[in-house]
Protein backbone atom coordinates (compact mmCIF):
# COMPACT_ATOMS: atom_id res chain seq x y z
CA UNK A 1 0.00 0.00 0.00
CA UNK A 2 0.94 3.64 -0.65
CA UNK A 3 4.25 2.73 -2.31
CA UNK A 4 6.52 5.49 -3.61
CA UNK A 5 9.64 5.09 -5.74
CA UNK A 6 13.06 6.36 -4.74
CA UNK A 7 12.64 9.54 -6.80
CA UNK A 8 9.29 10.53 -5.30
CA UNK A 9 9.31 14.13 -4.03
CA UNK A 10 7.50 14.44 -0.71
CA UNK A 11 5.61 17.62 0.10
CA UNK A 12 6.82 20.29 2.46
CA UNK A 13 4.04 21.47 4.78
CA UNK A 14 2.61 24.77 3.53
CA UNK A 15 1.26 25.67 6.92
CA UNK A 16 2.15 25.13 10.55
CA UNK A 17 1.50 21.43 11.09
CA UNK A 18 2.66 21.57 14.71
CA UNK A 19 -0.53 23.09 16.08
CA UNK A 20 -3.25 24.30 13.76
CA UNK A 21 -6.59 25.42 15.18
CA UNK A 22 -9.45 23.08 14.30
CA UNK A 23 -12.42 24.71 12.57
CA UNK A 24 -15.85 23.28 12.05
CA UNK A 25 -16.81 22.10 8.57
CA UNK A 26 -19.82 20.55 6.82
CA UNK A 27 -20.65 16.99 7.96
CA UNK A 28 -18.99 17.50 11.34
CA UNK A 29 -21.06 15.98 14.14
CA UNK A 30 -21.16 17.99 17.34
CA UNK A 31 -22.62 17.63 20.80
CA UNK A 32 -22.80 20.32 23.41
CA UNK A 33 -23.63 20.87 27.05
CA UNK A 34 -25.03 24.19 28.19
CA UNK A 35 -25.42 25.18 31.81
CA UNK A 36 -27.03 28.12 33.55
CA UNK A 37 -25.34 30.45 36.05
CA UNK A 38 -21.98 30.51 34.22
CA UNK A 39 -21.46 26.78 34.61
CA UNK A 40 -22.13 26.50 38.33
CA UNK A 41 -24.13 23.37 37.65
CA UNK A 42 -21.91 20.28 37.55
CA UNK A 43 -22.88 17.21 35.55
CA UNK A 44 -21.16 13.96 36.39
CA UNK A 45 -21.11 10.73 34.43
CA UNK A 46 -22.77 7.78 36.17
CA UNK A 47 -22.34 5.28 33.31
CA UNK A 48 -20.81 5.35 29.84
CA UNK A 49 -24.18 6.31 28.34
CA UNK A 50 -25.94 8.04 31.17
CA UNK A 51 -25.30 11.31 32.94
CA UNK A 52 -26.73 12.49 36.24
CA UNK A 53 -28.05 16.04 36.03
CA UNK A 54 -27.62 17.95 39.27
CA UNK A 55 -29.86 20.84 38.30
CA UNK A 56 -29.63 23.40 35.50
CA UNK A 57 -29.98 22.48 31.85
CA UNK A 58 -27.95 20.17 29.63
CA UNK A 59 -28.35 19.36 25.93
CA UNK A 60 -26.65 16.08 25.07
CA UNK A 61 -27.89 15.14 21.60
CA UNK A 62 -25.80 15.05 18.44
CA UNK A 63 -26.14 17.59 15.65
CA UNK A 64 -24.65 17.52 12.14
CA UNK A 65 -23.30 20.58 10.34
CA UNK A 66 -25.22 20.75 7.08
CA UNK A 67 -23.57 21.13 3.64
CA UNK A 68 -24.44 24.86 3.74
CA UNK A 69 -22.42 25.24 6.95
CA UNK A 70 -25.41 25.64 9.27
CA UNK A 71 -26.51 23.46 12.17
CA UNK A 72 -30.00 23.40 13.63
CA UNK A 73 -30.06 23.56 17.43
CA UNK A 74 -32.86 23.49 20.01
CA UNK A 75 -34.47 26.81 20.92
CA UNK A 76 -32.20 28.95 18.73
CA UNK A 77 -32.75 27.29 15.34
CA UNK A 78 -30.20 27.49 12.52
CA UNK A 79 -26.73 28.70 13.46
CA UNK A 80 -23.85 29.11 11.01
CA UNK A 81 -20.95 26.95 12.25
CA UNK A 82 -18.62 26.21 9.31
CA UNK A 83 -15.20 27.87 9.56
CA UNK A 84 -15.51 28.72 13.25
CA UNK A 85 -13.18 27.40 15.93
CA UNK A 86 -14.62 25.54 18.91
CA UNK A 87 -14.00 28.54 21.17
CA UNK A 88 -15.68 30.93 18.74
CA UNK A 89 -18.71 28.69 18.34
CA UNK A 90 -19.05 28.20 22.10
CA UNK A 91 -19.02 31.98 22.61
CA UNK A 92 -21.69 32.46 19.93
CA UNK A 93 -23.92 29.79 21.47
CA UNK A 94 -23.61 31.43 24.87
CA UNK A 95 -24.82 34.70 23.37
CA UNK A 96 -27.73 33.02 21.59
CA UNK A 97 -28.85 30.99 24.59
CA UNK A 98 -28.58 34.06 26.84
CA UNK A 99 -32.01 34.99 25.43
CA UNK A 100 -33.61 31.97 27.11
CA UNK A 101 -31.17 30.96 29.87
CA UNK A 102 -29.53 32.84 32.73
CA UNK A 103 -25.78 33.38 32.21
CA UNK A 104 -25.30 30.26 30.02
CA UNK A 105 -21.99 28.40 29.86
CA UNK A 106 -21.43 26.17 26.82
CA UNK A 107 -19.07 23.26 26.11
CA UNK A 108 -18.93 22.05 22.47
CA UNK A 109 -17.43 18.75 21.33
CA UNK A 110 -16.78 17.43 17.82
CA UNK A 111 -17.35 13.70 18.02
CA UNK A 112 -16.48 12.47 14.52
CA UNK A 113 -12.86 13.67 14.26
CA UNK A 114 -10.58 10.76 13.45
CA UNK A 115 -7.43 9.59 11.67
CA UNK A 116 -6.65 6.29 9.96
CA UNK A 117 -3.46 4.60 11.18
CA UNK A 118 -1.58 1.69 9.59
CA UNK A 119 1.01 0.65 12.17
CA UNK A 120 3.43 -1.33 10.01
CA UNK A 121 1.69 -4.63 9.48
CA UNK A 122 0.85 -4.23 5.81
CA UNK A 123 -2.77 -3.31 5.16
CA UNK A 124 -3.87 -3.83 8.77
CA UNK A 125 -4.98 -0.53 10.31
CA UNK A 126 -7.45 1.10 12.65
CA UNK A 127 -9.46 4.28 13.06
CA UNK A 128 -8.32 6.52 15.94
CA UNK A 129 -10.72 9.10 17.33
CA UNK A 130 -9.38 12.58 18.10
CA UNK A 131 -11.04 13.43 21.36
CA UNK A 132 -8.66 16.32 21.99
CA UNK A 133 -7.75 19.20 19.70
CA UNK A 134 -3.98 18.72 19.90
CA UNK A 135 -3.29 15.01 19.45
CA UNK A 136 0.33 14.54 18.39
CA UNK A 137 1.54 12.03 15.81
CA UNK A 138 3.29 9.93 18.44
CA UNK A 139 0.06 9.86 20.49
CA UNK A 140 -2.00 8.74 17.49
CA UNK A 141 0.46 5.88 16.89
CA UNK A 142 0.29 4.92 20.57
CA UNK A 143 -3.53 4.97 20.52
CA UNK A 144 -3.38 2.61 17.52
CA UNK A 145 -1.32 0.13 19.52
CA UNK A 146 2.18 1.36 18.68
CA UNK A 147 4.47 0.25 15.88
CA UNK A 148 4.29 -3.43 14.91
CA UNK A 149 7.28 -5.78 14.89
CA UNK A 150 7.85 -5.32 11.15
CA UNK A 151 7.30 -1.54 11.21
CA UNK A 152 9.97 0.69 9.67
CA UNK A 153 10.07 3.69 12.00
CA UNK A 154 12.15 5.64 9.50
CA UNK A 155 9.54 5.32 6.76
CA UNK A 156 6.30 6.87 7.96
CA UNK A 157 4.00 8.73 5.57
CA UNK A 158 1.36 11.19 6.66
CA UNK A 159 -1.21 11.92 3.97
CA UNK A 160 -3.39 15.00 4.35
CA UNK A 161 -5.72 17.06 2.21
CA UNK A 162 -4.66 20.73 2.19
CA UNK A 163 -6.78 23.30 0.35
CA UNK A 164 -8.41 20.48 -1.62
CA UNK A 165 -5.11 18.87 -2.68
CA UNK A 166 -3.49 15.70 -1.35
CA UNK A 167 -0.19 16.25 0.44
CA UNK A 168 2.23 13.49 1.50
CA UNK A 169 4.82 14.11 4.21
CA UNK A 170 7.77 11.82 4.97
CA UNK A 171 8.46 11.31 8.68
CA UNK A 172 11.47 9.61 10.26
CA UNK A 173 11.02 8.45 13.84
CA UNK A 174 13.97 6.04 13.82
CA UNK A 175 16.31 8.67 15.28
CA UNK A 176 16.08 11.08 18.22
CA UNK A 177 16.24 13.93 15.70
CA UNK A 178 12.74 12.93 14.63
CA UNK A 179 11.28 14.01 17.96
CA UNK A 180 10.07 17.29 16.50
CA UNK A 181 8.21 15.40 13.79
CA UNK A 182 6.76 13.10 16.44
CA UNK A 183 5.16 16.16 18.07
CA UNK A 184 3.42 17.13 14.84
CA UNK A 185 -0.30 17.67 15.43
CA UNK A 186 -2.51 15.34 13.42
CA UNK A 187 -5.70 16.62 11.82
CA UNK A 188 -9.10 15.16 11.08
CA UNK A 189 -8.96 12.87 8.05
CA UNK A 190 -5.19 12.28 8.13
CA UNK A 191 -3.86 8.91 6.98
CA UNK A 192 -0.75 7.70 8.81
CA UNK A 193 1.00 4.82 7.08
CA UNK A 194 4.05 3.07 8.58
CA UNK A 195 5.86 1.03 5.96
CA UNK A 196 6.58 -2.58 6.96
CA UNK A 197 10.13 -3.85 6.58
CA UNK A 198 10.40 -6.33 3.68
CA UNK A 199 10.17 -10.01 4.53
CA UNK A 200 12.41 -11.46 1.82
CA UNK A 201 11.63 -15.08 2.61
CA UNK A 202 7.89 -14.45 2.59
CA UNK A 203 8.05 -12.44 -0.63
CA UNK A 204 10.22 -15.11 -2.28
CA UNK A 205 7.78 -17.84 -1.32
CA UNK A 206 4.88 -15.73 -2.57
CA UNK A 207 6.67 -15.30 -5.91
CA UNK A 208 7.65 -18.93 -6.42
CA UNK A 209 4.47 -20.52 -5.05
CA UNK A 210 2.54 -20.20 -8.35
CA UNK A 211 5.49 -21.67 -10.26
CA UNK A 212 5.82 -24.58 -7.85
CA UNK A 213 2.09 -25.22 -7.97
CA UNK A 214 2.11 -25.20 -11.78
CA UNK A 215 5.11 -27.55 -11.90
CA UNK A 216 3.46 -29.93 -9.42
CA UNK A 217 0.26 -29.97 -11.46
CA UNK A 218 2.22 -30.61 -14.65
CA UNK A 219 4.19 -33.50 -13.09
CA UNK A 220 0.96 -35.02 -11.76
CA UNK A 221 -0.66 -34.71 -15.19
CA UNK A 222 2.34 -36.38 -16.90
CA UNK A 223 2.29 -39.19 -14.32
CA UNK A 224 -1.40 -39.82 -14.93
CA UNK A 225 -1.03 -39.79 -18.72
CA UNK A 226 1.96 -42.14 -18.60
CA UNK A 227 -0.24 -44.87 -17.17
CA UNK A 228 -2.27 -45.02 -20.38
Amino acid sequence: MFKTDSEYVFDTPKRDTTGGQFRLAPNDIISFDIFTNEGSVIIEASTARERVQLGGRSLLDQYTVRPDGQVELPLVGLVYASGKSIVEFQAELEQLYAKVLVNPYCVVRVINRRVLVFTGNGSSGMVVGLENNNVRLIEALALAGGLQARAHAGRIKLMRKVDGEDQVYRIDLSRIEGLQQANMIVENGDIIYVEPTPSLAREFLADVAPVVQFASTLVLLVAVLSRF
